[in-house]
Order: structure tokens, then C-alpha cells, then sequence
């Protein structure tokens, strides 16, 4: 388990400072990787490049096999979401596909046109 706050989570019910920072000053004082407690829950909490390329490559596997939630059933299409499927075979090699295809370098420079597009249609609400 990783280690961390348990009782920090105080930080959020204050309600002064938005989540994102009060993460980003719990992950200076106790590292990349901590838990907090919300509400009964557990959450674990990774704020570093690094960390989340080793728990989604090196330990895909482990971070896969978390036990099933209301979430992961209603969010996830009760597992169907291929982020959220269980770690077999066929979803380990969707995921692959996924990154190696969809989310690569040169597969991202051919859709380039797509953000530009989205962006100068931003732009042009609001003028």
C-alpha cells in the first residue's frame, strides 16, 4: 500500500483551495505516490510522469485487478470501457493497440489539423 495522508484529506472539506492544489501540496510533502482518505474510502493518488508510465506498463496488470465499484459498473459500462475492463489477455491487447495506434506520435501529428480547428472554433466564440 502506498503510503500517505490519511488524515490530510481535511485539506478539501475547507473548501479555500481548489483540489488540484491541495493535491499538488500533498504530493510535495509526501512524494509521487501517497493515499487519502475519502470519505470510507481509500484512493491512491500519482502525481508524477514516471509513476503513472510504471503503473500503467510495468504493473498494468495489478492496477487492473481492483475490486468492482458502483463506478466501474455504471461509468464503465459494467467493465465494457477498455480503461476500466478486467486484465485479460484480449483487454491487455486492446489497451496495447490502443496506445501503440491511436495515442502515437506520428498518429497524433495526422489529427494535428483536428485541435487547430477546435481551437480557432473556440477563438471564434468568443469574438
Amino acid at each position: 500500500m502506498a503510503p500517505g495522508p490519511l488524515s490530510d484529506t481535511s485539506i478539501f472539506s475547507r473548501g479555500l483551495t481548489p483540489a488540484f492544489w491541495a493535491l499538488a501540496a500533498l504530493a510535495d510533502k509526501h512524494g509521487p505516490i501517497f493515499r487519502i482518505q475519502l470519505g470510507m474510502h481509500q484512493a491512491i493518488v500519482v502525481s508524477s510522469k514516471e509513476a503513472i508510465k510504471d503503473c500503467f506498463t510495468t504493473n498494468d496488470v495489478v492496477s487492473m485487478t481492483r475490486p468492482e465499484s458502483a463506478t466501474i459498473k455504471y461509468i464503465g459500462y459494467d467493465r465494457a470501457f477498455f480503461t476500466l475492463g478486467q486484465s485479460r489477455p484480449c483487454w491487455n491487447k486492446a489497451r496495447k493497440i490502443t496506445t501503440a495506434e491511436l495515442l502515437s506520435y506520428s498518429r497524433l501529428e495526422l489529427l494535428n489539423h483536428v485541435c487547430d480547428s477546435e481551437v480557432d472554433s473556440c477563438i471564434g466564440e468568443l469574438y
